[in-house]
C-alpha cells in the first residue's frame, strides 16, 4: 500500500499534500508530536489523521512507504507546482529504520540534512575556487589557501566526515578567501 505521512503544523501545506497523495492513490495521514514515541512501523499503521501539536521539531517531515522513486519524483513535481518543498525533510521507510522511534529518525535525518547542506556549500566553494586567481592574494596567503582547498577536497573525497569537520573547513576557507590584499 502506498502511504504518505506528514508532520507539519501548516494546514495549507497538509491539504496540498493530501490532495496530491489522493491523485496518486496513496493513503495520507497527518501525524503530530503524540506519535513521536512510536516506531516507524507502528506509525505507518495509522489510518486516520492525528491532529495535535508540532512543537518538538521545527522542520516539516514527509514519510513515504510503497512509492517508487519515479512515482515520488512525479508526486513532488505535482506538489512543487503549488508550494515550495526544499525545506521539508523526506524520509523513505526502510528495513534499517522501521524499528526506530520516530523522534530518533527525525533527529537523525535533520542532522543528515544539515550535514549535506554544509557539504554542498563546501563543494560549491571548491568549484568556485577553480576560477580563483591566487595572484590576487598576498604571497603568504597563497600557500594557506592551497592547503585549505586541498584539505577540503581530501575530506570530501574520503566520504566519511562529521558536520563539525566540514564546518571547520568552511570557516577556514571563508576566512582565507576574505583576506585579499
Amino acid at each position: 500500500m502506498k502511504k504518505i505521512l506528514m508532520y507539519s503544523p501548516n494546514k495549507e501545506r497538509i491539504a496540498i499534500f493530501k490532495e496530491v497523495a489522493q491523485q496518486f492513490h496513496s493513503v495520507f495521514v497527518q501525524i503530530s508530536d503524540e506519535q513521536l514515541k512510536l516506531t516507524v512501523n507502528l506509525v505507518f499503521l495509522l489510518e486516520e489523521d492525528k491532529d495535535g501539536s508540532h512543537r518538538e521539531f521545527e522542520n516539516e517531515y514527509i514519510l513515504i512507504d510503497g512509492i517508487s522513486k519515479e512515482e515520488l519524483s512525479i508526486l513532488f513535481e505535482a506538489v512543487n507546482e503549488k508550494i515550495e518543498t526544499d525545506a521539508m525533510i523526506t524520509i523513505i521507510k526502510t528495513v534499517h529504520n522501521q524499528n526506530w522511534l520516530l523522534s530518533d529518525l527525525f533527529l537523525e535525518t535533520k542532522e543528515e540534512k544539515e550535514l549535506m547542506e554544509k557539504v554542498l556549500e563546501l563543494e560549491n566553494i571548491l568549484l568556485q575556487s577553480n576560477q580563483l586567481d591566487l595572484n590576487s592574494f598576498e604571497e603568504g596567503q597563497k600557500g594557506d589557501i592551497k592547503n585549505a582547498l586541498m584539505m577540503a577536497y581530501m575530506t570530501l573525497m574520503q566520504g566519511k566526515f562529521e558536520k563539525e569537520q566540514i564546518q571547520k573547513q568552511l570557516d577556514e576557507l571563508k576566512r582565507l578567501l576574505r583576506r585579499k590584499r
